[in-house]
């Protein structure tokens, strides 16, 4: 599985779930930016759990108001939530 083919379940996930109004792909160093009233959504799409990301996790929530991380790895169906 590669990363262009979680695009289009995160987004309707983001549409139906979350209630964002618009969701785009690759905004900055975003893979997915959605937008629900004045609040943003940013989701890093990647296929497994590395360092790498952990380490730009950490850096996408030093700014942020309120936070939730959650990795998601649909090929072994292993969900985290912090």
């Amino acid at each position: 599985m590669q990363e262009k083919e979680l695009y289009e379940p995160v987004r309707n996930w983001l549409y139906q779930h979350v209630g964002c109004e618009a969701v785009y792909a690759e905004v900055w160093d975003v893979d997915v930016l959605g937008t629900h009233g004045a609040c943003n959504v940013l989701v890093e799409l990647k296929t497994s759990l590395s360092f790498k990301l952990l380490d730009q996790a950490i850096d996408r929530v030093k700014g942020a108001y309120k936070r939730r991380n959650g990795a998601f790895i649909t090929s072994r169906f292993i969900r985290l939530f912090k």
